[in-house]
């Protein structure tokens, strides 16, 4: 996970999958948790983490890009387990740039953007079980993994990329003037 630690963000919701999938299939997942927020919030998860023995679980604090894009690469997936409809993170185009296998809520812009078992996997929103499922079939299929990261790779140069921006934009622009 790379971004604000906030409520409005579902990084509880995140650790509670990983507890689920702790507990009910003896998977103990490493995950880390880039990024800075609401230093209350931020005790509450690290609590939650104590209290139930999720040892995996490692904050790093706020990253330079060249560090958090390598850690986005060696990982396996990155998840937003975002409550709000956020428009469009950073955080989903530097996963899917980097070919890294996106898990999102199924609203906002992640269903525009996460092609289902194509780039990555979308889940009900605030369903924890639905998910560690998701976390435990993608956990349990490393080749998929890296075949949706190669197909990440290509849907963001064919649909994200600055050129494609750029000629967006002046689409607009020049239908705007006519």
């Amino acid at each position: 996970y790379s971004g604000r630690l906030e409520h409005i963000k579902g990084v509880h919701h995140l650790l509670q999958a990983v507890k689920i999938l702790a507990e009910k299939h003896g998977i103990n997942v490493k995950l880390k948790l880039a990024g800075n927020g609401n230093e209350k919030y931020i005790l509450e998860l690290k609590n939650y983490c104590s209290e139930n023995n999720l040892n995996g679980i490692e904050f790093m604090g706020n990253l330079n890009k060249q560090e958090l894009f390598k850690h986005i690469r060696e990982s396996v997936f990155s998840v937003i387990p975002s409550l709000c409809y956020d428009n469009l993170p950073n955080s989903a185009l530097e996963s899917l740039s980097l070919g890294t296998p996106l898990i999102a809520p199924a609203h906002g812009c992640f269903p525009e953007v996460v092609k289902e078992k194509e780039t990555g996997f979308l889940f009900e929103p605030g369903n924890t079980d639905d998910l560690a499922v998701k976390m435990k079939f993608l956990l349990d299929n490393p080749k998929l993994c890296s075949e949706m990261g190669y197909r990440a790779i290509t849907y963001i140069k064919e649909n994200h990329s600055p050129e494609n921006h750029y000629v967006s934009l002046m689409d607009l622009i020049n239908k705007i003037k006519q």
